[in-house]
């Protein structure tokens, strides 16, 4: 990615690569990016004057050594008259150079140099196409932003909160606890500043993620999170964001209590990305019921004279599962239902505020 310079990250959260006008990038690096087009707009950078026929400019500087680190790439050349010497952005302070980032963005005092950094991707062929003019100026600008976790250039993630000045990449928010919110504004957050969970709920010792059964956390931290509605299931944020994948905006709930509206709300407060799309395990045309759910009378006296594990289709000896945990049922007659009720929550999730 021409933003955060990766490779290996996790699509679900970054995004698939795509080419845009020449650069691989990275969707969400790209919409999470906070270096302002706008500012380049201002800057005069994507003034057609400024800048000659980029896709030859572009072709001559795969052909064209950098004097610093010797790669190939090098799109800017000196200004002054007779000198030969061309290099990449990145490699200017390591060898000295000066960029003027006005007028008619010189090297020295002859040739407009254009400012475009090194980060053409290879893979891309001489310049496959000309670049964007507002995303090069974009990424002139964030070239040289360090991250604040692993202290490499090319942040172009800013975080929200006024008057902060952490730019981090989009694969390294894990690391350094930031928070990016997949939703409106696309807002991101460095670790300091970043919203929480403010729900007062204490795991008890020994709790584990209802979706891992691996140990949580001591209290609700950036890795360990808690359902706001019924603030009985713990989970690591790797595990919900999993689940949230798989899910879909439409099934999305907490496995344990089946809220879906604050549980849903909060989940993206905090950072969790929630794909608008139905469930993995589904089909788009047409969803299928499991093969298998819960088939035995559960009551503490079964009257069905065929006994537990049969029931009817219909009457009074259908068997109704739990709609909370559905991992318990009954005969209707053995808990005294009527034909008309629908639904029906076994004792101990009523005992547990579930039902």
């Amino acid at each position: 990615c021409a933003l955060c310079g990766r490779g290996d990250v996790d699509p679900d959260i970054h995004g698939h690569k795509v080419i845009l006008n020449g650069w691989i990038l990275h969707e969400f690096c790209v919409v999470f990016s906070t270096t302002p087009v706008e500012q380049a707009m201002s800057e005069n950078i994507n003034e057609v004057s400024h800048v000659p026929d980029l896709t030859c400019l572009l072709s001559e500087a795969e052909k064209t050594h950098c004097f610093v680190c010797g790669k190939r790439g090098a799109s800017i050349s000196c200004a002054q008259a007779g000198c030969d010497r061309s290099f990449h952005l990145p490699c200017a302070s390591e060898g000295e150079c000066v960029t003027q980032y006005f007028d008619t963005f010189s090297s020295a005092e002859c040739q407009p140099a254009v400012p475009v950094s090194c980060a053409l991707p290879r893979g891309a062929g001489p310049a496959a196409q000309a670049l964007g003019l507002p995303l090069m100026g974009a990424a002139l600008l964030c070239s040289f932003q360090h991250c604040f976790v692993c202290g490499k250039r090319g942040a172009s993630i800013s975080c929200a909160q006024a008057g902060c000045d952490r730019s981090f990449h989009l694969p390294c928010a894990s690391e350094g606890e930031c928070v990016t919110q997949y939703f409106d504004k696309f807002r991101s957050f460095c670790r300091e500043h970043r919203p929480q969970q403010e729900v007062e709920a204490v795991p008890v010792p020994d709790t584990t993620c209802i979706m891992c059964m691996d140990p949580v956390g001591d209290c609700v931290s950036y890795g360990t999170m808690v359902c706001p509605a019924c603030k009985s299931a713990w989970f690591h944020r790797a595990c919900v964001q999993k689940q949230a994948m798989n899910a879909g905006i439409f099934f999305f709930s907490c496995p344990l209590c089946r809220d879906i509206c604050f549980f849903l709300g909060e989940m993206r407060f905090v950072g969790i990305r929630i794909p608008p799309r139905f469930p993995t395990w589904e089909d788009d045309e047409e969803f299928e019921l499991e093969p298998w759910s819960h088939s035995r009378c559960d009551a503490s006296e079964c009257r069905y004279r065929y006994g537990r594990e049969e029931a009817a289709r219909s009457g009074p000896w259908e068997l109704l599962v739990c709609s909370s945990c559905a991992a318990r049922g009954t005969h209707r007659r053995c808990s005294d239902l009527s034909r008309s009720t629908t639904t029906w929550v076994c004792d101990q999730c009523v005992e547990e505020g579930m039902g």
